[in-house]
Order: C-alpha cells, then sequence, then structure tokens
C-alpha cells in the first residue's frame, strides 16, 4: 500500500513542486541530464518509432477448389416474360442469349463448386400485368409487385426461379422462395477482373442472394451492387454450399451421372443428355467426365443412326466424338467442328433431343 502523498505547493506557470524549483535553481546541469534521461527512458518503453506498426493480417483465406464429383446441382426454371401491350415488361431475350446467360453465370458459380442446371426455359405471358401498371403509374417504390408478373401455372418449388423483364427501377430484385427478377437491359461498373457482360452478373448476384449470401462493399465481389465482380471469399464459399445442400432440390454431380446412367441404359437417351450435357462442361478432368462423355456420343450415334441412312449423319457424330474425347473441355463456340456437330444433331434429331443439345453449348471464356 501506497503511503501518504507529500504535501507540494506548486508554483509558477512552469508547474514544478516548490522544492524541486529550488533544487533546480541550484544545480541546472544535474537536472537536465535527469531529464535527458528520462526522455531516453521513456523512448526505450514506448518501442522505436521508425518500426512498422503491425497491423492484422489481410490476406483472405485460399479459396477451395473442387473436382467435378463434388459439384453440386440446382435446377433452374428461366421465364422470359412476355407483355407486347406493356413494353417495359416485354422481355426481348432469344434461346440462344439464355443458354450464353446461365453458361457465364456457371462459370462465376464454378469458384464454389455450383452448377445451375437449366430445368426449363419459359417464354410465357406476364400475368397481372394491369395491376402491376397501375402500381408503378402511382410510383409504389415497392419492388415486391413484380411477384404478380409470375403465372402461377409455371410456377414449382422444387427449383429456382429466374424472370426476365425488359425494363425495372433496378437491375435486379431478389424476391424470396427461390424467385429473382433480371431486366434485360442491365447496366453495371465495369470494375478490373469483372465479367465482360451484365445480364450474367445480375443474375448471379441474385442467385446469391437465394443461397444465403448479403450484400459487401469490396467491388470485386459477387455481392457488391452495381459492380461486374464476380469474386467470392472462402467463408462466402462455404456458405453458398451449406445453404445449397440443405435444398431438397440439390444433388451432386454423383447423384446426376447415376441417375443418367440410369435413363440411358433404359432407353431414355434424352433425359439422359440433359444431365450428360451438363456434367462434361464441369471444369476438371475426371472418370465421371469420361463416362458422360461417351454417353453423349453414343446418344448422338443412336439417334442419328435411327433417323437416317445417310452417310452425311456419320460425320456429326464422329465430330462430336472428337470435341468430346477424354482431357477436352466442351465444345466453344467459335469452334467449328463442334457448331457443326451440334448444329446437325439440331436440325436432324427429334424434337426432345434437339432441346436437349442446346444445354450442353458454353460460351468461349
Amino acid at each position: 500500500m501506497r503511503g501518504p502523498a507529500p504535501n507540494l505547493r506548486w508554483r509558477g506557470r512552469c508547474g514544478l513542486p516548490e522544492c524541486l524549483g529550488q533544487a533546480w535553481s541550484h544545480r541546472p546541469g544535474l537536472w537536465l541530464t535527469l531529464l535527458i534521461l528520462c526522455a531516453a527512458f521513456a523512448g526505450i518503453a514506448a518501442g522505436p518509432t521508425s518500426a512498422p506498426v503491425r497491423d492484422e493480417p489481410t490476406d483472405a483465406a485460399p479459396l477451395p477448389t473442387f473436382e467435378p464429383e463434388e459439384f453440386l446441382l440446382l435446377p433452374l426454371r428461366i421465364h422470359v416474360l412476355r407483355a407486347e401491350e406493356f413494353p417495359k415488361i416485354d422481355a426481348q431475350l432469344r434461346d440462344e442469349d439464355i443458354f450464353r446467360i446461365v453458361a457465364k453465370a456457371n462459370r462465376v458459380w464454378g469458384t464454389a463448386g455450383v452448377r445451375f442446371l437449366i430445368e426449363s426455359l419459359v417464354h410465357e405471358p406476364a400475368a397481372e400485368l394491369e395491376r402491376v401498371a397501375l402500381a408503378e403509374a402511382v410510383g409504389t417504390g415497392n419492388l415486391g409487385r413484380y411477384r404478380e408478373l409470375c403465372p402461377e401455372a409455371s410456377r414449382s418449388n422444387s427449383v429456382f426461379h429466374v424472370y426476365f423483364v425488359h425494363e425495372m427501377e433496378v437491375n435486379g430484385v431478389y424476391l424470396g422462395h427461390g424467385t429473382a427478377f433480371v431486366k434485360d437491359t442491365a447496366e453495371l461498373r465495369a470494375v478490373e477482373g469483372g465479367i465482360d457482360e451484365p445480364i450474367p452478373r445480375v443474375m448471379s448476384h441474385e442467385l446469391g442472394h437465394a443461397l444465403g449470401l448479403a450484400h459487401r462493399q469490396d467491388d470485386t465481389n459477387l455481392m457488391a451492387s452495381g459492380t461486374t465482380g464476380t469474386a467470392f471469399n472462402a467463408d462466402e464459399v462455404e456458405r453458398v454450399r451449406d445453404c445449397a445442400q440443405g435444398l431438397p432440390f440439390a444433388r451432386t454431380a454423383c447423384d446426376a451421372a447415376r441417375q443418367a446412367g440410369e435413363h440411358y441404359q433404359a432407353g431414355r437417351w434424352c433425359e439422359a443428355l440433359k444431365l450428360d450435357a451438363q456434367l462434361v462442361t464441369l471444369p476438371g478432368c475426371s472418370s465421371l467426365k469420361d463416362a458422360a462423355r461417351a454417353r453423349v456420343v453414343a446418344t448422338a450415334r443412336r439417334v442419328l443412326g435411327s433417323l437416317s441412312r445417310r452417310s452425311p449423319a456419320a460425320e456429326p457424330a464422329a465430330s462430336l466424338e472428337r470435341i468430346t474425347k477424354p482431357g477436352t473441355d466442351a465444345p466453344e463456340p467459335n469452334n467449328g467442328a463442334a457448331q457443326s456437330a451440334f448444329g446437325a444433331v439440331n436440325t436432324t434429331a427429334p424434337a426432345l433431343f434437339a432441346r436437349a443439345i442446346p444445354w450442353a453449348r458454353p460460351v468461349a471464356r
């Protein structure tokens, strides 16, 4: 325990106790030396001023990588809403636009080991146009009104839904219950390393909300508002995969491959092709992709052989076999042989087979 503090009387503007002031007047050199020593010891205690301050580590945790077998597949129903009498609602996207947009979005989501499969593509009249138009006219500002445009007949609880319209106040909005709206006239602010087209990024962003992600302020991140950024961090990847694995309609690539094999063995070639066309475009090499490639080629040969005995039909199948050989990626749009093969199949195959083929069309990186 400390003793009682001495009763020191303070004087003058220098703030020294009177007894110290007297000592200072008699021995100024001694006190000057003591002050210098005190300053030196204070500097030692505080540490060298030239040393850098140690900040918290800023390096983000490394992102995980995923083998083809580890990908999570999520069904996606695309709705292109039509409304000729309301140009702002009337989406202008064609099927080939949708295939390109989804392929680019899947490239974004490949970082998280997630692949969205087009379960169906629906061009349909928008519902409740008058009510939505009235709400827009009076300026309610409630984006939830767009939910009224969703036709009830094409709704399902076992898929994600993305609805395209021509114009809206924002580039896109997630309305809950697996439902997102995206405008086909979206515009974004370009950032370094960002995507080259706004619509796939907007769709990917809204699907990020559907998988539990919130907005971020990092301009290069997928969840930043209004930029072309597409990056994830490790925490977001983990959160997305946890959310996806909890969905009753999610499945792994292994599950899809097993189901594709069952379809193929049962002669349901179109159903097998819809799955295999996605499996062969997964990044990386694996026996799963090799088996899917083999089924795609065999299916093409079976269908083309059953349609015609003409010799030209053999060339598309041969081209298809060359471009899907093990160790290669799926065909790019600027690959002439690939497009020739897929085009020949599209023009000669039955309607069901032709609808399955476009799912395999990726876009140039």
